[in-house]
């Protein structure tokens, strides 16, 4: 009889940069025994919502998927079945890690003895509720030094995370809108291309009855999504036009805001991008000032307080350097 496989994800709120650095920690110290996964994916709301109900709280959460049986903790209760999951060593990393960002924060690391090489059982629980203390309070947003601190830019997590960053395109979709710019910036030339021409591909199949001149846009949009040399390199002049041609013919057949919808944004669109954007003292940036795609009346305006990455513009071609603001 086949045991069905167990699975373990730690779900974090992608938006949160205090529980991005948290919850990276934890994966990297965790042996490969966690995954690490946003709250916004599909399958984490699922099983939330199976195991939490439909008014699940919007906080960290320690998920155990067997088959069809769910279970899930947060805040401080994630404590004792984290520290049961991980064993004894894989805690203690998981510790001395957390104790390093708080001394980066300036803080005292609380674990003591992290440094031993074996537990007994007493120990052991006591490292559990060390972690629940830790990781579960800190996680759930608790006010101390160590959580109110600021955490890595988006491409620090990126760098965190490069190993296992997703390539697909309902994978990347699952993502904010912000760190799905940054994961489409590190893909490889031939994911990128795929993501696209899955994006274009999915457009055509949930919208029949296209014009002609709609179809002759989707098929240009699909010429040079296709062609991974497309991005393999910096812009020139000669990609820039064309880049150019393709904008005008979108915005021309199908209206500015469809067209963004179809050439400019990475997946289905994200509302809350802009509200979380004006929550950070360094958001991440939205826009390019070399092709501008913000919404009707807005401009891209250039600046350096934001953080910098590629993936905005038509294709996400273009390095995202500004916010988009009214006139």
């Amino acid at each position: 009889m086949n045991v069905p496989e167990m699975r373990w994800i730690l779900a974090f709120d992608a938006s949160c940069e205090k529980c991005l650095k948290i919850s990276s920690a934890v994966a990297q110290a965790c042996d490969g025994k966690l995954e690490l996964l946003p709250l916004a994916h599909p399958d984490v709301g699922r099983w939330r919502e199976q195991s939490l109900g439909s008014q699940a709280p919007w906080t960290p959460t320690l998920i155990k998927v067997q088959a069809d049986k769910i279970r899930s903790w947060t805040g401080t209760a994630m404590g004792i079945p984290l520290a049961c999951r991980l064993g004894p060593r894989s805690t203690m990393r998981v510790l001395r890690s957390l104790g390093q960002l708080r001394r980066q924060a300036g803080e005292h690391p609380s674990e003591e003895g992290a440094g031993e090489r074996t537990v007994g059982r007493k120990k052991f629980l006591q490292l559990g509720t060390g972690i629940a203390v830790v990781a579960g309070m800190i996680l759930a947003g608790r006010t101390t030094a160590f959580a109110e601190r600021k955490c890595a830019t988006i491409d620090s997590w990126i760098e965190a995370n490069k190993e296992r960053l997703p390539e697909h395109y309902d994978a990347i979709i699952a993502y904010p809108m912000e760190y799905r710019m940054a994961i489409f910036s590190a893909l490889s030339t031939e994911s990128k291309s795929r993501f696209w021409l899955e994006h274009l591909n999915r457009y055509c199949t949930t919208h029949p009855g296209l014009t002609a001149e709609q179809v002759k846009v989707l098929d240009s949009a699909t010429a040079i999504a296709g062609t991974q040399s497309t991005f393999e390199r910096t812009l020139d002049p000669d990609m820039s036009r064309r880049l150019g041609d393709l904008k005008e013919a979108a915005v021309e057949a199908f209206g500015y805001n469809e067209a963004r919808a179809l050439i400019a944004t990475l997946g289905p669109p994200d509302e809350s991008a802009a509200s979380r954007a004006s929550l950070l003292d360094k958001p991440s940036c939205q826009c390019s000032d070399r092709d501008n795609w913000c919404s009707n009346n807005q401009y891209c305006g250039k600046t350096n307080n934001c953080q910098r990455h590629k993936g905005c513009g038509s294709l996400g071609l273009y390095v995202c350097n500004g916010l988009c603001k009214n006139p």
